[in-house]
């Protein structure tokens, strides 16, 4: 029996599926953590009789920067035909995808240098495989993301 949270017919309601492939990606090839990560997806919009209308995966679910990856300068490394990949797998579900992954910007400073700063992030792709929006978290978690006291000088 199928569990109802509103009686209301005029309440929108949306399907989505959340997935976590029980691995740690720091431990485990990129590749694999990936296609395990795809197949999971794959099976589990399979056992839907309709499409989802968002899948979500883990904060580490792409940790490369995809950002970086996809430009047209970077499609033919290694990474970018990894990221390539994924983009196209992307475009298949007919869904959208929440995912972690890293991100960047490039901040001007006043010497007139271009400095990059990244982010631990979360990105929404389009049913298309489009890019639409990325929010970068903002509490690091210590030690783990971050050190705190990394520009004290102990004497």
């Amino acid at each position: 029996m199928e569990a109802k949270l509103y009686d209301d017919p005029e309440t929108p309601i949306a399907t989505v599926i959340l997935v976590q492939q029980n691995t740690d990606p720091r431990k485990h090839d990129y590749k694999e953590n990936l296609k395990k990560l795809m197949d999971l997806t794959d099976e589990a919009i399979l056992s839907l009789p309709y499409k989802p209308d968002l899948v979500a995966w883990p904060e580490g679910g792409t940790e490369l920067d995809l950002r970086y990856w996809t430009k047209p300068e970077r499609e033919k490394s290694h990474w970018g035909k990894v990221i390539g990949e994924f983009v196209e797998y992307q475009k298949n579900p007919g869904t959208w995808l929440l995912t972690g992954t890293q991100d960047h910007k490039m901040v001007t400073l006043e010497t007139g240098k271009l400095k990059r700063i990244n982010f631990n992030s979360s990105v929404l792709i389009d049913p298309h495989g489009n890019i639409k929006d990325f929010f970068h978290k903002i509490r690091l978690v210590p030690f783990s993301e971050h050190f705190p006291l990394d520009k004290v000088k102990f004497e």
